[in-house]
């Protein structure tokens, strides 16, 4: 068709031509238009939420077992903090009969564990911390000390896999006693990730057993987070104990259109698993890789409260945990919020 005009015409003409072409494409939609579209792509197993710095094989060394300690004695976690920190006060539900856990991902190295601490000082009525994406000991032990204000006795059990994204439990030992910890290597796909940590524990009121499983499944391969997720379901299908599990899935559930990725959906296969779906679905990831101060996946879920065996019988109650200023998030705190389960034994 340009056979008969002159070079410069022709070039004139087709930079026109794009240029109405990427405004009826891009700049006509709404802002409200482009958020939908962002939402739309957490079910694209390729989308742009930030893979897992672990992703890589672990090295083997002699410390390859959870580490576990004691203290009866504890300080404040943090005297002066830089930067602005969200004031938390937080309390769950009472009752003897009540299991508290309180999970978050706390962002590893992209947080200040001395804010952190500071904040879960200010979470109270728990009886149970599972985080994931601790830095490692120096950032369990501030987080330790933080748990310790709370309660008094405290063990700590920090994992041995995940490199800087490590999961951790803390126990009050005057409401529970622990009976076994233990490290899943079997789900630690290709040696790249963190093994789901499991403590089985005794509820000294009620002399209830049950499991708690404290899970990061692969965020930068979907292909892997399948084969974890069909590995925890056939496992939670083998044992008998009750099991509370909580963490970060990475299962991208959206709230418009009701559904997870396709590692959420082999999961919950077969009703092994029931999800404590919280009272109030809130957005408990904040993630702008773009730097517009827009989170690019609103109205979407990483974090999970999910119960098993006998546990699916108990009364259990899930919510996402916020406050004033949490997100955006800073260097202090981290890009996720907490996520409180609590469960009444039956």
């Amino acid at each position: 068709m340009y056979g008969n005009m002159s070079p410069k015409y022709v070039t004139r003409t087709l930079v026109v031509l794009t240029t109405f072409s990427f405004l009826l494409s891009g700049c006509g939609k709404s802002e409200l238009q482009q958020r939908r579209d962002r939402v739309a792509e957490a079910h694209n197993p390729t989308s742009n939420r930030p893979s897992d710095p672990q992703e890589q094989p672990q090295q083997d060394d002699s410390q390859n077992k959870p580490t576990k300690k004691k203290r009866n004695k504890y300080q404040s976690a943090s005297n002066e903090i830089d930067g602005p920190v969200p004031t938390v006060d937080i309390t769950a539900p009472a009752g003897e009969d009540r299991i508290n856990i309180l999970a978050w991902n706390v962002e590893s190295d992209g947080n200040d564990p001395a804010s952190i601490a500071n904040q879960i000082e200010g979470m109270k009525g728990f009886n149970l911390f599972a985080f994931s994406e601790v830095l490692g000991n120096s950032s369990a032990d501030l987080y330790e000390q933080a748990a310790g204000k709370h309660w008094g006795n405290v063990e700590s059990i920090l994992s041995s896999t995940g490199r800087r994204d490590r999961l951790l439990f803390l126990v009050n030992t005057y409401v529970f006693e622990i009976i076994k910890a233990e490290e899943l290597q079997e789900f630690n796909v290709q040696n790249k990730y963190r093994a789901p940590h499991a403590v089985t524990l005794k509820h000294k009121a009620t002399e209830t057993v049950f499991l708690v499983l404290n899970n990061h499944l692969a965020r930068g391969n979907e292909d892997n987070r399948q084969l974890q997720a069909d590995g925890l379901r056939e496992w939670a299908r083998s044992q008998t104990l009750p099991i509370l599990a909580v963490g970060d899935y990475n299962f991208d559930y959206v709230f418009e259109s009701k559904q997870g990725n396709p590692a959420f959906t082999k999961f919950m296969r077969d009703g092994i698993w029931k999800w404590v779906q919280p009272e109030e679905m809130v957005d408990s990831n904040w993630f702008d890789g773009d730097g517009d101060q827009i989170d690019d996946y609103p109205g979407s879920i990483l974090d999970f409260a999910f119960v098993a065996g006998p546990a699916k019988d108990w009364n259990a109650t899930c919510r996402v945990l916020q406050w004033e200023g949490d997100f955006p998030d800073n260097a202090n705190t981290s890009d996720h919020r907490p996520l409180e389960l609590s469960v009444q034994i039956r």
